[in-house]
């Protein structure tokens, strides 16, 4: 079956790509080609002289025949084909792919200067009608002008590619390759189980990472517009508004592009990214006069986008002592909300927002008058929510202008592109995301009167299904038994083949005292070292933010005992980009863990969610949860109080008894907190549509687009 990378909207204005999609396609249906990808003005490559961008007018990618770029023409005897510029850019756009291939997929190499796929040109002439019976060449390349044509040169140019093979393929044309690499890792060490942390956590990273196609809708296709992407943690935002950001400086070097963050730390991680897309494409780094990474406050030392505002604008900003001072509210929202009342110049093309759930509107707004057109793409997990800011639509959130009409309203104008969800989650095996959603929903939760009480609920059944849930019972309505579960084909398959069968990758502890809390966990560290992981691969979240100094300063003490070195980011500067640093442990609190992973995860001080009236906190219980899902393999949850942590305990094997599967009843509004979707209906509907006719798709071996169309045509009336 191919899949369809395609930006619908610019194909209907080539007519002849258009056709040529459709012939594909029909083609599919009638022989089924094989796993394909066609792709439409991609990829992007600058020339030798990096004055202008070269790119494939139609290319299809195929594990049986390699590589086909396309040269689509509107054929017409009245108009005069261009055949010197057509040849001339079929060779310079086969030249870069093989150079390409050649260097960064060395699997598919044959020789030292062949490859093992075939590399092929093709005109395609669309409404050939010519009624002389003479050639129309183009040198050397093959030229094709009906689905007959296609067919038949499809038939003899087959030369299969292993699976592996074609992953690999699709990494390097997709740019895929730009996500960073392992580095090396102990993979033989003295192992208890024959099978260690090392090796698991090693084959994991070198699994070939390919974007899946909702992924790929929203890092390749750039908007004239504002856009949002959800999507739970681990499901890429970040890689996709890296992505996002060098496809936009690869297309328009001048554009001035603003990325801006909530977490510190997430600078080094995204600056790397950004780097390797670009580099994917071209030869260079990226000019960073054009691309602005910026922390959304800044301060001495760090950038920020609220003070270079202020000082671009000649307004006198505001320290933090200074807005604590003025206001009861959240700071950071108090000097947003002065700053956005003056009007501000705008100095960007295009604003990316990362970590978009931990920003207040006020900064949302700040962010819209800084960039031209409303190009404000902004992504966020509403479950990552730890500084409880109220998330509204995205009318709400921009405001409206003077004329009282909104800045921004998605019901204007229905985009598929403009409200993404990601339902796929690649960090976490599949049941650390399901413990983390019963620990942070509080699902098995126990009030005083050991009755169950869920803390805080979603919707719908549609809001379950976007987040990549199947719900098996119940349709979300008040008193429903509920039966939710992670189907595996929504989690990594590797994860699940090496880490979804074991009880190991979820471990709980209660300890009498933090001293002996410490002691453990610095054995436990100590034994994932020996068992292949580096110590950059672990890190330890402390939830206990009153007591986080006492904690670390003790477990430094064990560690260093151990020969373990420890980066402790209490200790480090407030400007630090940096969230890991080679041979050592870190050790952060939630806030700056946010936006970071790490292999094997340790939560202390995990008792202070469950003390008391904090068991049903909707903040302590978002710590919870995000701490859960920096996990890449393995997560060990630990605490003190005999009460606190049987409780914490007691709500995961009540899961485990479910099989990790989500069974409650349905609880009101008015009883607990429900998380919303933010979703018009419309967009909610074309979601849906979307998502079962990629299933459908699947199952019968034809496109998305076909079943789309056959629904359509299904339902128009019939002629009398």
């Amino acid at each position: 079956m191919i899949e369809r990378n395609i930006n619908e909207t610019i194909l209907n204005k080539e007519p002849s790509a258009k056709a040529l999609v459709e012939i594909l396609l029909n083609i599919d249906k009638k022989k089924d080609i094989g796993p394909s990808a066609i792709y439409h003005h991609f990829p992007l490559y600058p020339n030798s002289e990096n004055d202008k961008l070269i790119t494939a007018n139609l290319l299809l990618c195929s594990q049986n025949y390699g590589i086909i770029i396309f040269k689509c023409v509107d054929f017409s005897e009245r108009v005069d084909i261009d055949r010197e510029n057509i040849i001339n850019e079929l060779d310079e756009i086969d030249r870069l792919i093989f150079a390409k291939i050649l260097k960064d997929a060395p699997k598919l190499r044959k020789g030292r200067r062949d490859l093992k796929i075939n590399i092929k040109s093709i005109v395609f002439l669309n409404n050939y009608t010519q009624t002389e019976k003479r050639d129309i060449e183009f040198e050397d390349f093959v030229v094709v002008k009906s689905e007959i044509e296609v067919e038949t040169y499809l038939k003899y140019d087959r030369n299969p590619l292993s699976e592996e093979n074609y992953n690999d393929l699709k990494a390097t044309i997709e740019g895929s390759k730009g996500i960073p690499r392992p580095v090396e890792r102990n993979t033989n060490p003295d192992s208890e189980n024959g099978s260690s942390k090392g090796k698991t956590l090693t084959l994991i990273d070198n699994e070939i990472c390919n974007f899946d196609l909702e992924q790929k809708r929203a890092a390749l296709f750039t908007l004239d517009g504002a856009q949002r992407i959800r999507g739970l943690a681990g499901s890429g935002k970040t890689i996709i508004l890296a992505m996002k950001a060098a496809m936009i400086h690869l297309q328009n070097d001048q554009a001035e592009i603003l990325y801006t963050y909530y977490t510190k730390t997430l600078y080094d991680i995204v600056k790397r990214l950004i780097t390797r897309f670009y580099r994917q494409f071209a030869d260079k780094d990226p000019d960073w006069r054009k691309i602005h990474i910026m922390h959304a406050w800044g301060g001495k030392g760090l950038e920020g986008v609220y003070y270079n505002a202020c000082n671009a604008n000649y307004i006198t900003p505001i320290n933090f002592t200074e807005a604590r001072s003025r206001t009861k509210k959240d700071p950071f929202d108090y000097i947003c909300e002065e700053l956005d009342k003056q009007k501000l110049e705008n100095f960007y093309d295009y604003t990316l927002l990362d970590e978009a759930q931990d920003f207040p509107s006020s900064f949302y707004r700040v962010c819209r008058q800084l960039t031209k057109r409303n190009r404000v793409v902004w992504a966020y997990d509403d479950f990552q929510n730890i500084l409880h800011v109220k998330l509204q639509s995205e009318k709400d959130t921009f405001g409206k202008d003077e004329e009282g009409k909104w800045h921004i309203d998605f019901e204007e104008k229905e985009d598929e592109l403009q409200d993404l969800v990601l339902h796929k989650c690649y960090r976490n095996p599949r049941k650390i995301l399901v413990a983390a959603f019963a620990l942070g929903l509080g699902i098995y939760n126990m009030d005083e009167n050991n009755k169950v009480q869920i803390i805080q609920r979603l919707e719908s059944n549609d809001h379950w299904n976007s987040l990549g849930f199947d719900v098996r019972e119940g349709n979300s309505e008040i008193g429903d038994r509920m039966v939710i579960e992670r189907p595996s084909k929504n989690s990594p398959l590797l994860k699940n083949e090496l880490l979804d069968t074991t009880d190991e990758i979820i471990k709980i502890y209660d300890f009498e005292n933090f001293n002996q809390e410490c002691k453990k966990i610095s054995e436990l560290i100590f034994h994932d070292i020996k068992d292949g992981l580096n110590p950059e691969d672990i890190s330890v979240i402390c939830l206990d933010n009153v007591n986080v100094k006492n904690y670390f300063n003790e477990l430094e003490n064990h560690l260093v005992a151990l020969g373990i070195k420890p980066f402790n980011l209490l200790n480090a500067p407030n400007d630090t980009t940096v969230f890991k640093v080679k041979d050592h442990v870190t050790l952060s609190t939630i806030f700056r863990a946010k936006g970071n992973e790490a292999g094997s995860v340790y939560i202390m001080g995990t008792d202070i969610v469950f003390s008391g009236t904090n068991r049903s906190d909707l903040t302590e219980r978002n710590k919870l949860f995000t701490a859960i899902t920096r996990a890449q393999g393995w997560v060990t949850i630990t605490g003190t109080g005999k009460d606190n942590m049987a409780q914490c305990i007691m709500e995961f094997n009540t899961l485990q008894k479910n099989n990790f599967e989500l069974i409650f009843t349905q609880p009101s509004e008015e009883e607990v907190k429900t998380i919303w979707q933010d979703i018009s209906k419309k967009q909610s509907a074309l979601n849906r549509m979307e998502r079962a006719a990629e299933d459908i798709a699947k199952e019968m071996g034809i496109s998305k687009e076909e079943v789309i169309n056959n629904i359509i045509k299904s339902n128009q009336p019939k002629k009398k």
